[in-house]
């Protein structure tokens, strides 16, 4: 993780293209790398509780039945 050395290239490409949605896009990459580690943290603590599933009946939609 060298974000040390990322950092410095989006800052020098956001004041290369100042005023560009490049240079917009590139200090938004630099806040998600200065807070790397509140990211990673919560995205590893994140609990995600999936829904029990409820079995459904399939209908078959080709078979005609004409008696």
């Amino acid at each position: 993780k060298d974000d040390s050395t990322a950092i410095q290239r989006l800052q020098q490409l956001a004041a290369n293209f100042s005023g560009t949605e490049m240079a917009k896009k590139a200090r938004t990459m630099i806040d998600a790398l200065n807070r790397r580690k509140e990211i990673e943290d919560y995205l590893t603590n994140l609990q995600i509780d999936k829904p029990e599933e409820i079995p459904t009946r399939n209908v078959e939609l080709n078979e005609t039945n004409t008696t």
